[in-house]
């Protein structure tokens, strides 16, 4: 009996010990997990129940600040580049005769008062010769004059005398000047006497419609040349009739070409038509653009961006701030790592970059503008 009591004994010393051993580890355990140190923004979230921008996270965001902007209206266009038509001069025959060179092809660029063709002309024979009998003619006048002069010096002329020799001095005076002015009409000689059609100004060639050995007429109404000033040009854009109250003169534009992707050309618009293509029911308006390096050629095509700053400011934001979920337009406000919260705006305007907003913020507003869906969908849960 005795030896079953001590039995027992043991047995139950021994689960006590068990007993007391495990609650002592909970305790241990229990003791150490709640003295760990907790991460700042993680223990504020947990005591306010609120959503906190954790630093990974906020590694991958940006942070944007709402201002009060003028609003820009921007349209886009296509256009075509011409001649500025104040600038285009069509050679014309002053005189008939033989084209006996010529020396400017279609689509070249001359310089002003180049040689662009040389023609043998009768006329300008006969003319050459009324020119130099004129001279010849002053010559001879002035030297009787003086003659005379001399004689009625000497008392062996009278002032009659001396009347009449100047009188016909000052005549062929005047033909001379004429026959010279009339041969300036004709144009330049070279040394041969021949015609030198020269290029009235710097430009393209774009009508050529002469060739060697070929005769031209004075009282022909069809031009030698046609030359294209291309140092400033005129780029030709339509406005269709649902914009038009959106371009005025005056308006800042910017183009680009195909030719030449990553350069932007700047002009404002000098004119609007005053009706519409009836081709396409278009209002044709015309830019102005400097054309110093000769990039921009006639009959190209163009992208042409027309900006009006419009008289009223509104809220301007990044585009890329803002969301939209089920009908309506959503951007995140950020004031710190645990005050964030969406914002439900309203949009005026999206112009690229650029979103202006009539209600929903203030400014200087702070907004995350990448990767926003993160923290949009953490929010909505």
């Amino acid at each position: 009996m005795c030896k079953k009591l001590i039995f027992g004994f043991k047995t139950f010393s021994k689960l006590l010990f068990v007993f007391l051993l495990i609650n002592f580890s909970f305790f241990f355990c229990t003791s150490k997990k709640e003295s760990a140190p907790l991460d700042v923004a993680t223990k504020k979230a947990e005591d306010k129940n609120v959503f906190c921008v954790s630093d990974t996270l906020k590694s991958m965001i940006q942070i944007g600040t709402v201002s009060s902007e003028q609003i820009q209206d921007v349209l886009q266009v296509a256009g075509e580049v011409t001649f500025n038509q104040d600038k285009v001069v069509r050679v014309m025959p002053l005189t008939s005769g033989q084209v006996l060179d010529v020396s400017a092809n279609l689509g070249s660029y001359v310089n002003k008062g180049q040689v662009l063709a040389t023609i043998k002309s009768f006329e300008n024979i006969n003319n050459a010769s009324d020119q130099r009998y004129a001279q010849a003619d002053v010559a001879i006048t002035k030297k009787n004059m003086d003659a005379t002069e001399n004689l009625f010096k000497s008392g062996l002329a009278s002032e009659r005398d001396v009347a009449t020799t100047k009188q016909e001095y000052e005549k062929s005076l005047t033909n001379a000047e004429r026959a010279k002015n009339v041969s300036g009409i004709y144009g330049e000689r070279n040394a041969q006497g021949e015609i030198v059609v020269k290029a009235p100004i710097s430009g393209v060639i774009t009508e050529r419609k002469i060739a060697a050995g070929s005769y031209v007429r004075s009282d022909n109404a069809d031009n030698l040349f046609t030359i294209g000033g291309i140092d400033d040009v005129w780029v030709m854009a339509n406005i269709f009739e649902a914009d038009m109250s959106r371009v005025k003169v005056g308006y800042e534009t910017e183009i680009t070409t195909l030719a030449y992707p990553d350069k932007v050309f700047h002009g404002k618009i000098d004119k609007l038509g005053d009706m519409l293509d009836p081709n396409n029911k278009a209002l044709r308006v015309r830019i102005r653009l400097p054309n110093k390096d000769r990039l921009l050629k006639p009959e190209m095509f163009t992208n042409v961006k027309i900006s009006n700053v419009q008289g009223f400011k509104a809220l301007e934001v990044p585009s890329s701030a803002m969301l939209f979920d089920y009908g309506k337009n959503f951007v995140i406000r950020y004031k710190d790592d645990c005050n964030v919260e969406i914002a439900d705006v309203k949009i005026l305007k999206t112009l690229g970059d650029k979103t202006y907003l009539s209600a929903g913020l203030n400014v200087g507003d702070k907004l995350i503008v990448k990767n926003q869906l993160l923290i949009y969908s953490a929010l909505k849960k």
